[in-house]
């Protein structure tokens, strides 16, 4: 059963993409960010977007990269030839980004059903993906190649990424642009296409990872 709703998943995804290059994004020219951090569902939300129809970008070392250098017109020039974006370095320039495209943005903060879940799940993470690569890009973003034993100062950037975000958008007068959606609530098609104001799709909803995420 689990593989066929992968293979309904698969085709899901494959119609989404026909249906991209037939009609464009299903939201016009606006743009969509997933501004979770990383362990929070972003997986599942980059399913979502390939599934609604979107041109999604997941392409982490290059624009990580470009972020580290400083080269943020990079990054918007990668932008402008896709549609919705999930994964580093996106969270951390949501408000570079609001900046640069303003209502013609809508942002995703995924959250985990509490911050010791997602902590949990960060460091079966940097156990499981340990090469070098993913080492430097979590002791750039966090501090640390691993959150053991450096527990309390995750916990802490966590809820400051939270509150930053919820926080920026209310003092924008743009909390209409944000949606803040936990997969682990129940949250599902149904808060996610409201708030694009599209259909929902006939396939079941992707949880990406689950019990790894």
């Amino acid at each position: 059963m689990a593989d066929f709703q992968e293979l309904l998943q698969k085709v899901s995804r494959k119609q989404g993409a026909l249906r991209n290059k037939l009609f464009g994004s299903p939201i016009g020219g606006k743009k969509v960010f997933g501004i979770g951090l990383n362990k929070t569902g972003t997986s599942t939300l980059g399913a979502c977007f390939r599934t609604l129809g979107f041109r999604h970008l997941y392409d982490v070392h290059r624009l990580t990269q470009y972020y580290f250098d400083g080269d943020l017109e990079s990054i918007f020039k990668v932008i402008e030839g896709h549609d919705s974006f999930e994964d580093w370095p996106i969270p951390l320039i949501y408000k570079e980004l609001y900046e640069r495209f303003g209502e013609e943005a809508l942002f995703v903060l995924t959250l985990r059903k509490t911050p010791e879940v997602w902590l949990n799940s960060l460091s079966r993470h940097a156990k499981r993906i340990n090469h070098e690569g993913a080492r430097n890009i979590r002791k750039n973003i966090y501090g640390y190649e691993s959150p053991d034993g450096h527990e309390a100062e995750h916990l802490k950037i966590y809820d400051a990424h939270t509150a930053s975000v919820i926080e920026f958008f209310e003092q924008k007068g743009a909390r209409d642009q944000l949606l803040v959606i936990c997969w682990e609530n129940g949250d599902d098609w149904t808060q996610l296409c409201d708030f694009f104001g599209v259909s929902k799709p006939w396939v079941s909803f992707p949880h990406v990872n689950k019990g790894g995420k």
